[in-house]
């Protein structure tokens, strides 16, 4: 059974407790744009689309400080927010399932004024007196935790040992899966991002340049269709799972009426460097898109609070001789720049299931996030 409140034991220091409440939409992304980690699995519309997939309903908390307060007070009058996190849940029969994925978010204002290892320990207990796991009750818990670092892997620290340590303590169990991505901070200046690059990504940008590439920019999605059409026979040829374009298509459409999403196509100008024969095998459909043109390439951007997510995209043979990936990867830092956006978070890196596509993303020159782990 959920419990609808949670307070902490009065031996901690930091007094916390969790109190569900029912947001608006409007009112999740209000908090969301106070959030420095604000991420797509947080997201309203990623939930949504969850739903329709798995069934999985979605409940919005939020976590407040417990402080001393007057008779004639409320603990929601006086009792700070620290933070908020959406949880999905399933149930059938006598089976239950709760997660929580990169949560929960802090406020920038709480992030100030305690160390995150707190937080996160203080969370935990009440994140374990409010779900308890027992038979047929699932629990998954990937912690919005990581550490920052070049070269893909978790920085053991005795401050990172000693906060897992107080996590098993708690009864959580550590499982070996773990997330990894990279984001762009977006604050910089653009010369001194394009100065972080790799050298080897740099180059491929700089080419890209001369190709006599054009960008089309579609924030109604009416191009979306098309888009998971390309993309799904580029999964096809690559052989890879990804998500499937129902879900993405939920997903992309719960954004769409709050301007939380936006697709970018790369196409070839008059003179192509490379023929157009050879842009696609003999088994590669060529579907025409509302531009009346044939695309080289396409990317999909989310965005959630001060956070833009890199989603999903595709790439053509000519796309890829012509580096239109990195062409519209840079088009979508200056487009998110010009919106306010502090961070683009580049997705999930996987170094061993689809290098090649990790050392694409780390080439960037964003900032390596290594996460905790999975608790469960």
């Amino acid at each position: 059974m959920q419990l609808e409140k949670s307070e902490l034991n009065d031996q901690s220091m930091l007094q916390v407790y969790l109190k569900k409440t029912q947001l608006t939409v409007q009112a999740w992304n209000q908090y969301l744009a106070q959030c420095p980690d604000a991420n797509w699995m947080q997201s309203w519309p990623y939930a949504k689309a969850a739903f329709l997939r798995d069934f999985k309903s979605l409940s919005t908390y939020i976590i407040y400080q417990k402080v001393d307060r007057s008779l004639n007070q409320t603990s929601e009058e006086c009792d700070q927010v620290l933070g908020v996190f959406l949880i999905q849940s399933f149930k059938w029969s006598l089976v239950q399932s709760v997660e929580l994925y990169r949560g929960p978010l802090w406020l920038q204002k709480t992030l100030d004024q305690f160390d995150q290892c707190d937080l996160i320990i203080a969370f935990a207990q009440q994140f374990v007196a409010c779900f308890p796991r027992r038979l047929l009750h699932k629990r998954r818990w990937l912690p919005e935790f990581y550490n920052l670092n070049s070269n893909g892997s978790l920085q053991v620290t005795n401050q990172l040992l000693d906060t897992v340590a107080k996590l098993q303590k708690t009864g959580l169990k550590l499982r070996k899966e773990t997330y990894f991505t990279s984001r762009v901070d977006l604050t910089k200046p653009l010369i001194e991002i394009k100065k972080n690059m790799h050298q080897k990504w740099r180059n491929c940008f700089n080419k890209s340049l001369v190709q006599n590439l054009i960008l089309k920019e579609d924030y109604n999605l009416k191009t979306m269709d098309s888009f998971l059409d390309f993309y799904d026979q580029f999964k096809l040829q690559k052989k890879f799972n990804g998500p499937t374009s129902a879900f993405m298509m939920s997903e992309a459409l719960a954004g769409k009426d709050f301007k939380m999403t936006f697709l970018l196509w790369a196409y070839v100008g008059a003179t192509p460097s490379v023929q157009d024969n050879e842009s696609y095998p003999d088994n590669y459909q060529i579907i025409h898109t509302e531009f009346n043109q044939t695309p080289i390439a396409g990317i999909w951007v989310a965005i959630h609070g001060q956070i833009a997510s890199y989603r999903i995209g595709w790439n053509s043979l000519q796309g890829r001789k012509l580096n239109a990936h990195a062409f519209l990867l840079w088009k979508a830092i200056e487009l998110l720049k010009l919106k306010n956006i502090h961070f683009f978070d580049l997705g999930g890196l996987l170094p061993k299931e689809a290098p090649e596509l990790t050392s694409f993303k780390m080439g960037v020159g964003g900032q390596n996030q290594v996460y905790l782990g999975m608790f469960e």
